[in-house]
């Protein structure tokens, strides 16, 4: 089982070029196409390679909302622009004193954005302004999703914002004196979609986001995060070296998917799909690369040094979540509560030195979590490997196994293997 990543894919993010990925051909059993240009939200005549459902959940809410899918051109209350919210009456810490009702009341910030290149619709709910969700300037949101071009089955998204006029017409919102990107996201909402991906499968997702999880089933996966703060360049040049500036930070939340099952796909059988790599980087950012010889799981990352001031240093987050089959089938760790001591993290700096920062592995439900923050952009490669110290006790070796798979009722062998493929248990 061998693959590898580089950096050939490219991908373009709204105004900012992002290097993806390029991977080594693996077996697959059948040609894969997945349809060219944006997939449409599900409807009866479109039942697959589309988006299913989104949802909002916002910091100290009462749960998670699920939004109404919207046409452009169709009117909403959430088309009203956002109007001003009462803040909640302050309670006097001596009780015989009465708050002064000529006292000026503040109102909550309105951000004005600018209207960009039209939407499909947007998703939203009817009181989305009532709760002030309307605040940032957007009345919605579009999950943008196609392939990363023309020549691939990998797939990028975009959580895009979404303006609303008075007709019911649908834009990005973009921001108002750089409208090359679009408006920021609120940070504090959680933003969750499923998309039906029909026949292909799902191998490992990168997002551009914090606290990213994602669920793979069989012919669907759904995405939930929180939006980031993103350098953001109209230059991919200004992503190397340490005189780089920003040309926008842009609070958003976007990501690529690599399929697993077609001949340019993620070459190890038996991954979860549910393997999840985010960081604040979008600058020659990779995903993970395979060393099978080595046993080393290789990441690149990267931004300008500088924010948009020329001043201030980007500062980096890296995080990736490996779920435990899947690091049996990688380094045959047979125990993930050993991984604090059985892997090691190495981050090194563009120049090839090490890297300062806050690094960490931790296991947590079922999956390992490798933390990696506080590092300064522009570039850094992320190292994991085996800690050669560790007991071999941790480590199983790899043999011929006999898996059965519940769902499909068959028994197969396989060789030189560390363990079972995910769904599927040994014999």
């Amino acid at each position: 089982m061998k693959f590898s990543l580089g950096n050939a894919l490219k991908a373009s993010v709204a105004t900012a070029s992002l290097v993806a990925i390029m991977l080594v051909p693996a077996p697959a059993s059948a040609a894969l196409k997945l349809p060219s240009g944006s997939w449409p939200v599900c409807n009866e005549s479109r039942i697959t390679y589309c988006v299913e459902s989104v949802s909002i959940e916002a910091l100290g809410s009462a749960g998670p909302e699920e939004l109404q899918w919207f046409p452009s051109g169709t009117v909403s209350e959430a088309a009203a622009p956002a109007g001003p919210v009462e803040p909640a009456p302050s309670i006097p810490l001596d009780p015989t004193m009465q708050a002064d009702p000529n006292a000026p009341v503040e109102q909550p910030l309105v951000v004005e954005t600018a209207a960009g290149p039209a939407t499909f619709g947007r998703w939203t709910s009817p009181n989305w302004s009532a709760n002030g969700l309307g605040n940032l300037g957007y009345q919605g949101l579009n999950i943008s999703i196609a392939t990363a071009n023309a020549f691939t089955n990998h797939l990028f998204f975009t959580v895009q914002p979404v303006k609303v006029d008075g007709s019911g017409v649908s834009t990005q919102a973009r921001q108002l004196n750089n409208t090359g990107f679009l408006a920021n996201l609120d940070p504090d909402v959680e933003i969750s979609f499923k998309v039906r991906t029909g026949e292909a499968i799902t191998g490992v997702i990168v997002g551009f986001g914090i606290n990213i999880t994602n669920s793979n089933r069989s012919g669907s996966f759904t995405f939930s995060g929180y939006p980031v703060v993103t350098p953001k360049v109209n230059d991919a040049r200004k992503c190397t070296g340490e005189d780089g500036a920003a040309d926008a930070l842009v609070v958003g939340l976007q990501g690529f998917v690599v399929v697993e099952n077609d001949d340019m796909g993620f070459g190890v059988e038996g991954l979860s799909g549910n393997m999840v790599v985010y960081t604040n980087g979008q600058c020659q950012t990779s995903t993970p690369s395979w060393d099978e010889r080595t046993e080393t799981m290789n990441w690149t990352v990267g931004a300008p040094h500088f924010a948009p001031d020329g001043v201030t240093v980007n500062k980096g987050v890296y995080r990736a979540i490996i779920p435990a089959n899947d690091a049996l089938l990688l380094w045959g760790l047979t125990d993930i509560r050993r991984a604090v001591s059985a892997l090691t993290i190495q981050v090194i700096e563009e120049e090839g030195g090490p890297s300062v920062a806050a690094r960490k592995v931790a296991v947590r439900n079922g999956n390992i979590i490798i933390d990696v923050t506080g590092f300064s952009y522009s570039k850094q490669k992320i190292v994991i490997k085996k800690n050669n110290k560790a007991s071999k006790r941790f480590f199983a070796n790899k043999r011929t196994v006999r898996c059965f798979d519940a769902a499909t009722k068959k028994t197969t062998t396989y060789r030189n293997v560390y363990g079972c493929p995910a769904g599927t248990k040994r014999r």
